[in-house]
C-alpha cells in the first residue's frame, strides 16, 4: 500500500464528509495527503479548489467563491479526463461512499466522488450568484447540482436556500428542504451492478411511464426516476426504456473502462523510467497519448458495429453520465454524436424509436450548451429544435426556449415559454420561473423617457390623453399574443405558434460570443485508434444556421438612403423634396469659385469688413418667398444692425 493510500484510509476511520476532506487537502498542502506533482490533474486538485471556495462563501466574500467554484469545476473535469493518473477511488473511499468493507487503490475510478465534487461546486456557486443578484444563473446551477448529486444532502439544502431567497417559490423550498433532512447524514453511494441485470437490449428492457414520488425513489434509491421527480423537467431527459439498473450498468462500464486505461499508462511510465526500458518506449508512449480513454472504451465496445439506435442511445445515455460528472462540454459533444448518427442513419435503420430520441438528444445537447456558457450555440440549437412542427407540443422544448431567453434576458419571452411548459406538461413545476421572469422584465424597463414621451405626459398631466400606464408606449404588459390579450380567453397553443414564430424570425446579434470553455473535448482530434469517425459525427457539433434566416442588406446593396437609414439602424426617415428656389439656392453655394484664384484671394485679403453692408448681402442671397394662393402674407420687420 502505497503511502496515499495510506493516508486516505487514515481519513476513512474518521468519518469524513467530502468538504471536510476537501478543507483538510487544502490546508495539508503537499504534505501527508499527496505531493503538488501527485495532485496535479486528479481530483485532488479539484478538491483545493472547493475548499477555497467553500471557505469564501462562508466569509460572505461571493465573487471569490465564484471564481474558486469555477476553478474547482474545470479541474474536476480535466480529472475526469485524465488518462494518466486516478485518485478517486481513495477519495470515495475516504468518504465512505463505496460499499462497507470495499477497499480502493490508486488507479481506480469512481464516478460518485465526481458527482458528489461537481454537485458541492454547482451548489456553492449557485447561492453565491443569487447573492450577487444573478437569480438566473442560480437556479442553473442549482438545478444542475441536483442532477449531479440527487443523493446528497447538500444539493438539496442549497436549492431550497436559493429558491427561498428569490420569495417565489415558499412551498417548493420547504419540499427541498425536507429531502435534505431525509438525507442528512448519509453519504452517497457508488453504483452496484445488480444480480438480475445482464444486458440493455430493446428486448430486456420495457418502458417505464410511471413516475413515483421523490421520497419512494429516495427511498428505492432509484435515482433516475429521483431526478424526474425532483427537477420538474430542468435536468437531462431520459428515454422511455431507461431505469436506474441500466445507469448503474453504464458507469461501471465507464469505471472499468477508465482504470484498465490508468493501470495500463501507470505500467507504461514504470516501464519507460526503468534503467532497461529500450529506445521505442517513448516513441510507444506518445503514440498512445493521442487516445482518450474514452476514445479506447468506445472502440473496445464495437461502438462502429453497433445498430444506428444502439449508437445514438449509447451516445445519450453516456452523455448523461458527463453531465453528471460535471463535464457540459463532453456531454453536448456526446449528444451531438448521437444526433448525426440518427441523420446518417440508412433508410433500413430508420425507426419509430430512432426518431424518439432525436427531440432528447436534442434537448439535452441545449441544455448541457448553457450550463457550459454557449448562450449562443444553445440558441441556434433550440431554434433547429423547435423548427419541427411535430414539436409545438413538446413541453420539455418550450422549457428550453424559456431558458435560452432568459440567458439572452429576454423576460417577456421566458415568461410566457415558461407558462407555456407548465400548460404542455403538468409534472412541471415553473411558477416560480414565471414569477421571476416578469419580476425582472419589470425591473428592467427603462427609467428615462424621450422626448415624445414627455409630451405625451404632458397630454396625461393636462387631461387630453389617457393615464400614463394605460398608453401604449408605457403599458407594462409584453408584446401582445395569445395570452396576454385581455380581451379573449387565454389560447396556449396559439401562443406556442406565436413563441416558435418569433424564434425562427429572431437573428442572433453579431456581437454575441459565447464565453470560451476551458473543458477539453472528450475525443482526440490527432491520430490513434478512434471509435467515432469524427469528421462526419462531430460536424453537426456548433449547430447549423437557420436556411429561412433572411440575408442582411450590405453596405454596397443599400441604393437609396432610406436603405442606408436602415442600413446603419436608423430607422426609416421622411424625406421632404425640396423646392425649386431651394435648388437654385443650394446650386448657388455649391458654385465653382472664380477660375482666377490668385486674384480672388487678393480682393478678399484687400475688403474692409466695415464697409461691407451684411443686410444687403443677405438679402441678395436669400430666395424670395413663395406665395400661396389664397392664403395672407404676414408683414416682415427687418432687424437693424447694431
Amino acid at each position: 500500500m502505497s503511502a496515499l493510500e495510506r493516508a486516505f484510509e487514515r481519513m476513512r476511520a474518521l468519518n469524513v464528509d467530502l468538504v471536510e476532506l476537501a478543507d483538510r487537502i487544502e490546508r495539508d498542502g503537499s504534505g501527508a495527503t499527496a505531493s503538488a506533482s501527485a495532485r496535479e490533474g486528479t481530483l485532488l486538485d479539484a478538491l483545493d479548489a472547493l475548499a477555497r471556495g467553500e471557505r469564501a462563501l462562508g466569509e460572505g466574500d461571493h465573487d471569490r467563491a465564484v471564481t474558486a467554484y469555477d476553478e474547482c469545476l474545470k479541474k474536476c473535469v480535466k480529472a475526469w479526463m485524465n488518462g494518466r493518473a486516478e485518485v478517486s477511488a481513495l477519495v470515495a473511499n475516504a468518504c465512505g461512499m463505496l460499499e462497507g468493507g470495499t477497499t480502493a487503490k490508486r488507479g481506480e475510478c469512481a464516478v460518485v466522488a465526481y458527482r458528489a465534487c461537481a454537485g458541492t461546486a454547482l451548489s456553492g456557486r449557485a447561492v453565491a450568484q443569487l447573492r450577487s443578484g444573478r437569480w438566473c444563473e442560480a437556479l442553473r446551477d442549482a438545478e444542475a447540482a441536483l442532477d449531479c448529486a440527487p443523493d446528497g444532502a447538500k444539493m438539496h439544502e442549497r436549492m431550497g436556500i436559493v429558491l427561498k431567497e428569490t420569495e417565489a417559490a415558499g412551498d417548493l423550498a420547504e419540499e427541498y428542504a425536507k429531502t435534505a433532512e431525509t438525507l442528512k447524514g448519509k453519504q452517497m453511494n457508488g453504483s452496484i451492478r445488480s444480480e438480475d441485470f445482464e444486458g440493455d437490449s430493446a428486448d430486456e428492457l420495457t418502458a417505464v411511464t410511471a413516475r413515483p414520488s421523490a421520497s419512494k425513489c429516495i427511498e428505492e434509491e432509484d435515482w433516475v426516476r429521483a431526478r424526474q421527480s425532483m427537477l420538474y423537467g430542468s435536468g437531462v431527459l431520459f428515454a422511455g426504456r431507461d431505469d436506474e439498473r441500466m445507469y448503474r450498468d453504464r458507469i461501471l462500464f465507464l469505471e472499468r473502462a477508465k482504470t484498465i486505461f490508468v493501470m495500463k499508462n501507470m505500467e507504461s511510465q514504470k516501464a519507460s523510467t526503468s534503467p532497461e526500458a529500450d529506445a521505442g518506449a517513448d516513441e510507444k508512449q506518445v503514440d498512445q497519448s493521442k487516445v482518450t480513454w474514452l476514445d479506447n472504451a468506445f472502440l473496445l465496445a464495437g461502438f462502429d458495429n453497433l445498430s444506428a439506435y444502439d449508437r445514438s442511445y449509447v451516445c445519450l445515455t453516456i452523455g448523461n453520465v458527463f453531465s453528471w460528472v460535471g463535464h457540459f462540454g463532453g456531454a453536448s459533444e456526446l449528444y451531438s454524436c448521437g444526433l448525426n448518427v440518427i441523420a446518417n442513419s440508412a433508410e433500413d435503420e430508420v425507426s419509430d424509436a430512432l426518431d424518439a430520441l432525436e427531440p432528447i438528444l436534442a434537448t439535452n445537447r441545449v441544455l448541457c450548451q448553457l450550463r457550459n456558457d454557449q448562450s449562443t450555440k444553445a440558441w441556434k440549437n433550440v431554434r433547429k429544435l423547435m423548427r419541427d412542427s411535430k414539436l409545438r407540443e413538446f413541453a420539455a422544448g418550450f422549457l428550453r426556449i424559456a431558458e435560452v431567453a432568459c440567458s439572452r434576458q429576454e423576460w417577456d419571452t421566458a415568461e410566457q415559454s415558461f407558462r407555456i411548459a407548465g400548460r404542455l406538461g403538468a409534472e412541471f413545476q415553473v411558477r416560480h420561473k414565471v414569477v421571476m421572469s416578469r419580476r425582472t422584465a419589470l425591473d428592467a424597463k427603462p427609467a428615462m423617457v424621450d422626448v415624445e414621451q414627455l409630451e405625451e405626459l404632458d397630454k396625461v398631466q393636462e387631461g387630453t390623453a389617457m393615464e400614463f400606464e394605460e398608453t401604449p408606449r408605457f403599458a407594462t404588459t409584453p408584446k401582445q399574443n395569445s395570452l396576454n390579450d385581455k380581451s379573449m380567453p387565454e389560447d396556449f397553443h396559439e401562443a406556442a405558434k406565436e413563441i416558435v414564430h418569433d424564434l425562427q424570425e429572431a437573428h442572433s446579434p453579431a456581437t454575441s460570443q459565447d464565453s470560451h470553455s476551458s473543458q477539453s473535448k472528450i475525443f482526440t482530434s490527432q491520430g490513434g485508434a478512434r471509435s467515432f469517425r469524427l469528421n462526419e459525427v462531430l460536424q453537426d457539433l456548433d449547430g447549423a444556421t437557420s436556411p429561412t434566416r433572411k440575408k442582411r442588406k450590405t453596405r454596397a446593396d443599400a441604393c437609396s438612403c432610406t436603405e442606408v437609414f436602415s442600413f446603419l439602424g436608423w430607422g426609416s426617415l421622411d424625406i421632404k423634396k425640396s423646392s425649386a428656389d431651394e435648388d437654385i439656392f443650394l446650386a448657388a453655394l455649391l458654385e465653382a469659385p472664380p477660375s482666377d484664384a490668385a486674384n480672388a484671394q487678393e480682393a478678399v485679403d484687400k475688403m474692409d469688413i466695415d464697409d461691407v453692408d451684411l443686410d444687403a448681402l443677405v438679402e441678395a442671397t436669400t430666395p424670395a418667398p413663395v406665395e400661396v394662393e389664397g392664403t395672407h402674407k404676414a408683414p416682415t420687420t427687418r432687424r437693424s444692425r447694431r
